[in-house]
């Protein structure tokens, strides 16, 4: 599988939804990101968008690997996953 990243779903809404379904709150990623849940909030909004570094600590906290883009597209669909 390649590394692509859909347009589809914005990048705040794919780390809400992965944080969401790895029943992991927004200060527990802070914590382990090492990030505020200030800069979190403003990520997972679409306020802000996640610098490379950033990205990649919080990918790494989520243990999110390329193979859960296509899932959180397809949860994204969904209007509950995104609760």
């Amino acid at each position: 599988m390649t590394n692509k990243i859909s347009t589809n779903v914005p990048v705040g809404d794919r780390i809400r939804i992965m944080r969401a379904k790895r029943r992991m709150s927004q200060l527990e990623l802070a914590r382990r990101t090492g990030l505020s849940q200030f800069v979190l909030s403003f990520i997972e909004t679409n306020k802000a968008i996640p610098t490379p570094e950033q990205l990649a600590r919080i990918r790494q906290a989520l243990g999110w690997t390329p193979e859960l883009d296509e899932l959180v597209e397809r949860l994204a669909a969904v209007p509950d996953a995104q609760q």
